[in-house]
C-alpha cells in the first residue's frame, strides 16, 4: 500500500535519495576509520619520537658533561707537559753551561755522560710537544665533533617530528571535516527515512485519500466507512457488522 500511495504522490524520490546517502554514509564511515587509522598510527610514532628525542637530549647532555671533563683533564695535562718542558729547557741549558765550564777539566767519560744526558733531556722534550700536539689538537677536535654530531642528530630527530605532528594536525582536520559531513549525512538520513519527511507528505494526503475512498465506494453502493491511517493499517466498519475486515468481505 505504500509504494502505491508513494507512487501516486510521486515521493519515490526521496527513497532514491535516502538510498545515496546511505552509500555516502558508509563511504564517509570508512574514511573516518581509515583516517583514525592514520592519527593513531602518528600519534603512536610522536610519542614514540618525543621520547626518543628526549633520551637524545639526555644523553647528550651526559656526553656534553663528559667531554667538559675530559676537555678540562686534557688542558691541565698539557699545562703540565709544558711546565716540564720548561724544566727540561731549564736543565739543557744548565747542562750546556756545565759542558762550556768543564769542559778542559772534565774526562772524556764524564762529557760523554753529560751528552747523553742532554740528549735525554731533548728527548724528552720532543716527547712532552708531541703530547702538547696530540692532546690540544687532536684529542680536543674529536671531543668537540662528536658533541656538534650528537646535535645534528638531535635536530634532524626534531624535525622528523615536526613533519609528523603537521600530518597529524592535517589527518585530525579531515576527520573533523569528514564528520562534520556525516553528521549532515545522517540527518539527512533520518528526514529521508519512511518516518521522516514522507510520513508527513503522507498524513497530510491521508485524510483526502479516505474521503476519495468513501466517496467511491458510495458510488458503487457499498456502504462501509473504510479508512486508513499513516501506517496504512486499515479500519473498516459497518453500520450492520462489528469487527468487520477483509476476510468478511464475500
Amino acid at each position: 500500500r505504500r509504494e502505491v500511495i508513494e507512487d501516486l504522490l510521486d515521493i519515490k524520490i526521496f527513497s532514491s535519495m535516502n538510498g545515496i546517502v546511505k552509500d555516502n554514509i558508509k563511504t564517509l564511515r570508512n574514511e573516518i576509520r581509515d583516517l583514525t587509522a592514520k592519527k593513531d598510527n602518528l600519534k603512536e610514532k610522536i610519542d614514540l619520537q618525543k621520547s626518543f628525542i628526549s633520551k637524545v637530549k639526555e644523553d647528550t647532555e651526559v656526553m656534553v658533561k663528559d667531554k667538559k671533563l675530559k676537555i678540562g683533564d686534557l688542558k691541565k695535562s698539557g699545562s703540565d707537559i709544558l711546565n716540564s718542558n720548561k724544566e727540561y729547557n731549564s736543565q739543557i741549558e744548565q747542562l750546556n753551561k756545565d759542558l762550556l765550564k768543564c769542559t778542559k777539566n772534565l774526562e772524556s767519560t764524564d762529557i760523554t755522560e753529560l751528552l747523553q744526558e742532554k740528549r735525554a733531556h731533548e728527548s724528552d722534550i720532543i716527547f712532552a710537544q708531541d703530547q702538547i700536539d696530540f692532546f690540544s689538537i687532536e684529542s680536543l677536535q674529536d671531543e668537540i665533533k662528536n658533541i656538534n654530531q650528537s646535535q645534528d642528530n638531535e635536530t634532524e630527530l626534531q624535525e622528523n617530528l615536526n613533519v609528523f605532528e603537521k600530518e597529524f594536525k592535517k589527518i585530525k582536520k579531515s576527520i573533523d571535516a569528514t564528520e562534520v559531513a556525516m553528521n549532515y549525512y545522517n540527518l539527512s538520513h533520518t528526514i529521508l527515512k519512511d518516518n521522516g519527511v514522507k510520513t508527513s507528505i503522507i498524513t497530510k494526503y491521508i485524510p483526502f485519500i479516505n474521503q476519495q475512498i468513501f466517496k467511491y465506494l458510495q458510488l458503487l453502493d457499498f456502504h462501509i466507512n473504510f479508512r486508513l491511517d499513516s501506517e496504512f493499517n486499515e479500519t473498516i466498519q459497518s453500520p450492520i457488522h462489528e469487527n468487520y475486515s477483509y476476510s468478511s468481505f464475500s
